[in-house]
C-alpha cells in the first residue's frame, strides 16, 4: 500500500474503534451523544472507566480513550454533534498507533493534504475534517 492508502486505512480503523468506544459510552452511562458541540460542553461527565478497562475524560467539545495499553483515541464533536469527523492530529496519531510509528510528519502532513485537495477528506470547520461520500 502507498501512504495515500495507508492514511485511508489509519483513519478508517481509527473511526471503527472510536464509534465502539462511543456506543460502549453511551451503553454504560446511559447517556445520548449532544445534538451539539455546544450541549457537549454543557454536559457534566467525570473522568472514569468503561467496562474494558479503557478510561475516558471530557474535554472542551470532545472525549479522549485512553487503553489499557496507553494508547489514546480523542475525538471532537462536530457542529451540529457529529461523530464522523476528525482532526489532522488524530489522523497522524491513528497512522503511527495503527500503522507505522516512525513516520516523519513533514512526508505525512503533505500525503494528508494532498489527499484533502483531492477531495477524498473535506474540511468542515478550522480544525475538523470529514471523509468524503
Amino acid at each position: 500500500m502507498d501512504l495515500k492508502q495507508n492514511i485511508l486505512e489509519a483513519l478508517k480503523r481509527y473511526s471503527k474503534r472510536k464509534k465502539y468506544l462511543l456506543d460502549m459510552l453511551v451503553k454504560e452511562l446511559v447517556i445520548s451523544l449532544p445534538k451539539s458541540k455546544m450541549d457537549w460542553l454543557e454536559t457534566n461527565l467525570s473522568p472514569a472507566e468503561l467496562s474494558d478497562g479503557t478510561r475516558y475524560f471530557k474535554h472542551g467539545i470532545g472525549i479522549s480513550f485512553v487503553s489499557q495499553k496507553g494508547k489514546t483515541i480523542s475525538h471532537d464533536f462536530g457542529p451540529n454533534g457529529e461523530i464522523n469527523c476528525f482532526r489532522y492530529c488524530d489522523v497522524f496519531e491513528a497512522y503511527k498507533s495503527f500503522i507505522d510509528n516512525n513516520i516523519d510528519e513533514i512526508i505525512f502532513k503533505s500525503s494528508f493534504n494532498k489527499i484533502v485537495s483531492e477531495g477524498l477528506i473535506l474540511r468542515i470547520d478550522h480544525l475538523l475534517y470529514v471523509v468524503a461520500d
